[in-house]
């Protein structure tokens, strides 16, 4: 009601985390067990943390975990 500047402070908005994945081994004879981990995948934002991790291999199977051995045979 009074006159004069007002100010107004924004929190910044939440970014987006960031996925980083690594599979070990990269190549081999079929059926290959590969390593998979996303370990390194983080949040930006100060004080936000990975919940939950998941890995969908779309032949029907899927892994809820930081890291997981898949075992298959793609062509």
């Amino acid at each position: 009601m009074g006159y004069g500047p007002s100010w107004a402070v924004c929190p910044p908005p939440n970014a987006a985390p960031t996925a980083v994945l690594t599979a070990t081994p990269t190549s081999g004879t079929a059926p290959l067990a590969v390593n998979f981990d996303g370990s390194g995948s983080y949040d930006p934002d100060a004080g936000d943390t990975i919940s939950s991790y998941t890995f969908d291999f779309c032949d029907g199977s899927a892994a809820v975990t930081q890291s997981h051995r898949h075992h298959s045979a793609y062509l």
